[in-house]
């Protein structure tokens, strides 16, 4: 994470004085150059391929949004402009795991080092959004300044949130000086570090300690010692991954610029649905958008765009197998309640189905009890030992 760098302190104070001492026409350019550098301190090899495939995204997306192009041409100029970032992403991320000829290239060119360019699943989401929007041609009048600005926004860059272009790119221009905004960024960042650092570093990880290594052997541990180490995993990812969006949202408060939110509250929602409405919300939306329904749309089937969705969203974290675990049992989950949602209307389940408070307290149960478990696929090393332990925690 760029926050985490002995040189990001003094970089951001740096940087916000120039930028504030800067003509409102220099800021976005400021900003731009600052996040450029910031990359390149931190790995220069990842910025020069992150440059090379800027220009060739924004030169597609150009002549997708030029208009002029017949239907058979816009198809391959679209398909051009999203083949080559996916299968960047997939080179780096997903086939050093399955092929070690790739990753003993990926060595040599890197002397040694297998280094996975920085932010490479948000920018390129953020390319595939922004190629997919000027095919529909939605974008607002823009130039390439202004689609390097925000795809290399260095407060969003490494941890989200995956902004659209829409809203963050037309900010460059109009951003001012608010003593009230620049002084909730400050709370919002120190309410990050609060959750990262003390919530997640000190309590959590020191619950996790305490209950023990369960994942190595969970048949030696109760059945309550299981749940409660699976309980602490969730907590320990919703504080860090949470107070890492609080820091990205109130860094860029304090340049004048108000990306939108990541969590909502999310362990408090009765059914699945919400909760994946307030649980990272920049990356669900953009499943919804761009997965959920384009399959939706060619099969009418909500049933198979929510099993693309949440597999995308789960294959977006990682190759390891376990990631496409744990994006089927949230799809799982999510078909279940969209059959709920359709049984609930029969005379039999009405007195389920109303929303009085013992109603709201099961919702709450199930959904955040379900979430809790289903954090066995990414606590454990693989499906193998994730099974093993929900074998032991309600069989064994």
């Amino acid at each position: 994470m760029l926050f985490n760098t002995p040189v990001y302190p003094m970089f951001l104070v740096a940087v916000l004085a120039v930028y504030w001492a800067s003509s409102a026409e220099r800021r976005r350019d400021v900003l731009t150059l600052a996040s450029l550098l910031l990359l390149t301190y931190l790995t220069w090899r990842g910025t020069v391929l992150f440059l090379v495939l800027c220009g060739y995204v924004y030169l597609l997306g150009h002549r997708l949004r030029q208009g002029t192009l017949n239907p058979r041409d816009r198809t391959r100029v679209l398909t051009a402009a999203l083949v080559v970032p996916i299968c960047y992403l997939a080179t780096f991320k997903y086939l050093p795991d399955y092929a070690p000829p790739i990753r003993a290239m990926l060595q040599s060119i890197t002397s040694g080092e297998l280094i996975l360019p920085l932010g490479i699943s948000f920018f390129t989401f953020k390319f595939i959004h922004y190629v997919i929007e000027c095919r529909r041609r939605t974008l607002p009048p823009h130039g390439f300044a202004d689609f390097l600005a925000y795809v290399s926004l260095f407060t969003t860059f490494a941890a989200g949130p995956i902004d659209r272009f829409g809203s963050i790119a037309p900010q460059f221009s109009t951003a001012e000086w608010r003593p009230e905004q620049f002084a909730e960024g400050l709370r919002r960042i120190l309410f990050g570090m609060v959750k990262k650092i003390v919530l997640a570093d000190l309590v959590v990880q020191a619950a996790i300690e305490g209950i023990g290594n369960v994942p190595a052997d969970p048949g030696a541990y109760s059945a309550a010692a299981q749940f409660a180490w699976l309980w602490c995993s969730l907590l320990l990812i919703y504080f860090d991954f949470s107070g890492y969006s609080d820091i990205a949202i109130g860094t860029s408060h304090l340049f004048g610029l108000r990306v939108m939110e990541n969590f909502n509250s999310p362990l408090i929602r009765r059914n699945l649905s919400d909760f994946w409405r307030s649980w990272h919300i920049s990356l669900s939306s953009w499943c919804r958008d761009y997965v959920y329904f384009p399959v939706f749309g060619a099969t009418r089937n909500p049933k198979v765009a929510v099993y693309a969705s949440m597999l995308v969203l789960g294959y977006w974290h990682g190759g390891n197998p376990k990631w496409l675990c744990w994006g089927a049992w949230h799809a799982s989950g999510l078909a279940v309640w969209q059959l709920w949602q359709v049984w609930k209307r029969k005379p039999a389940l009405t007195m389920l189905s109303r929303r009085g408070r013992l109603g709201m307290v099961s919702g709450w149960l199930l959904t955040v009890n379900f979430v809790a478990v289903g954090a066995v696929w990414t606590s454990t090393d693989d499906p193998v030992a994730a099974l093993r332990y929900l074998y032991y925690m309600f069989i064994g």
